[in-house]
Formats: structure tokens, sequence, C-alpha cells
């Protein structure tokens, strides 16, 4: 909280002195009357900006910044019809456990219970195993009544998605409903993490990569987003989801469980090649 004030006071400073310089600047075109109080404030306006971005590379070494957005995982099961099968909703970057399956739960619900999954994403330091543990936890939670499981992950939940299933594979103690889980469906799932690092995404537009690119470069220096950092290619959470991954279905050979893979024509995050990684395990379903 101490370093959110120290921010929020230099933030002032500086929106002062930056005041304080158009004034100096257009002192002869415009009245000085309802700007004289600029006057008052004398701060250089670079050396404020200095000692603000100082202050946030601080924040972000020493691990001082609070996190940001800290809503629980929750999820609450839409089911009025008693029926077998649980559909379990993970939503992507940014996205929403009701805005995000809008128009696709209603699409689900003729055919079983719905369940849709909030996890905070956005400003959120929260580990992303420890946030698949309570996904998982709350799978657990409303699976009893029902024989079937079919998991939906988006962009990012596709890896939550998988990250969710392989935690409950390897708790059996604590997690049945693994076993009950039939089919995983990825929609426009990364796999490899998102990559603004190279050239611009062919079709991400160019505010989203501009972004997108001062977000994840604040999120470095502060030392917040650490969730959605943990989900850029090459982090180490998306390199050990994969291998153990992998290393999950070369064990299970025989598992019945589907893989069905979504793959769009027009994505502004998950590249074609992305799409089609889990091609490297035998037996998945692409359509």
């Amino acid at each position: 909280m101490i370093a959110v004030i120290i921010f929020i006071a230099l933030f002032v400073v500086f929106v002062f002195a930056a005041a304080n310089s158009l004034y100096t600047l257009f002192a002869q075109a415009a009245s000085p009357g309802w700007l004289s109080w600029a006057n008052y404030c004398r701060a250089p306006v670079l050396f404020t900006l200095f000692l603000m971005i100082l202050w946030l590379a601080i924040v972000g070494k020493f691990k001082w910044a609070p996190d940001l957005n800290v809503r629980d995982v929750s999820g609450e099961v839409d089911d009025t019809e008693n029926r077998q099968m649980l559909f379990v909703l993970i939503h992507g970057l940014g996205g929403d456990h009701k805005e995000t399956w809008k128009s696709i739960a209603p699409a689900l619900r003729p055919f079983g219970a719905v369940l849709p999954i909030y996890y905070p994403t956005k400003l959120s330091n929260r580990d992303p195993v420890k946030v698949a543990e309570e996904i998982s936890s709350q799978i657990e939670k409303h699976s009893t009544p029902y024989s079937e499981i079919v998991i939906i992950g988006h962009s990012i939940g596709a890896l939550m998605a998988r990250q969710t299933f392989l935690h409950g594979a390897k708790n059996i103690e604590t997690n049945s409903w693994w076993r009950k889980t039939k089919r995983i469906v990825l929609l426009a799932g990364t796999k490899r993490g998102w990559d603004i690092s190279g050239k611009k995404p062919a079709d991400m537009r160019w505010l989203n990569y501009v972004s997108f690119w001062v977000g994840s470069w604040l999120g470095r220096l502060t030392g917040i987003g650490e969730l959605v950092l943990a989900t850029e290619s090459g982090a180490p959470f998306v390199a050990n989801l994969r291998l153990e991954w992998m290393r999950w279905f070369q064990i299970y050979r025989d598992s019945t469980l589907e893989i069905v893979q979504l793959l769009g024509d027009i994505d502004d995050i998950v590249s074609d090649e992305d799409n089609k990684d889990l091609r490297v395990n035998a037996g998945d379903n692409f359509v």
C-alpha cells in the first residue's frame, strides 16, 4: 500500500510539473489568471518522470507491488434439469466467466449443466499452478451429481484447462472428477504461450499490439500481472506444462480422454503453429 501511495504522490508532482511547463510554454497566448496555480510547482518534468520509473523498478525488484486483482477462483453450476453431463468453461486473458460464454453457454445447456469458472487474469500476481488447483477444487465441489465432464478452455484458458486436469489426475486422493472427464475442448488455445517479442502477429490490431507490448513491459518493470507473464512463450509454467502434458499421454496411451482443438483461421494472439502444437500427442482430435 505504501508503494502505491508513493507512486501516486510522484504522479501528482509529475502532473503539476507538466502543467507548469505547459503554462510557461503558452503563457503569452493564454490568460494567466486561471493557470496561475501552476506557478507553485517548479519540479522538472523529466526528473519527476525519472523518479516515477525508478520507483516502479524498485517496487518490481523487491516485489513490493500489491496484487491488484485479489478475487478468488469461483464457479456456480447452471443446472435446472439435473442432467448427467457437466460442461466446465474456463475463460482466457481479460475474459469473464459470463461475457466470454454468453453465446456458447446457452447452446450447451440442452446437453448438460454448465459451470463457468472465474479466475483472476488482468493485473493478477497469482501463481497459475495454484489457480489451477483452485479450479480443480471448484470442479470437485460441483461435479458429484454428474457422470461425465467436458472441459472447455479459451485462449490462455486452454493452458489452465490442461494444468487443471493434470492436477486432478496427479492428486487422486482429493480429486475424483478427473476420471469422469471425457473430453477437453480448446478454443484458439495457446500451447506454447503468447509471444510479441518479434514482429507484430499478422492478425493482431496495432492498438492491441501496442497495449500488449506496453502492458508486458510495465508488468516486468513493476512486478504486476505475473499471472499473464507466466503464460508467455518460454516461461517456466508454459514449458513445464507442455512437457508434463506430453509425458501424461505417453504414460496413459490407452486413455479414452479426447482432446479437441478448434483451429481458427484468424486470431490476433494465437499463431497457426501454436494452434497445431497438440499434434505432438497421438490420438488428438482436430476440428
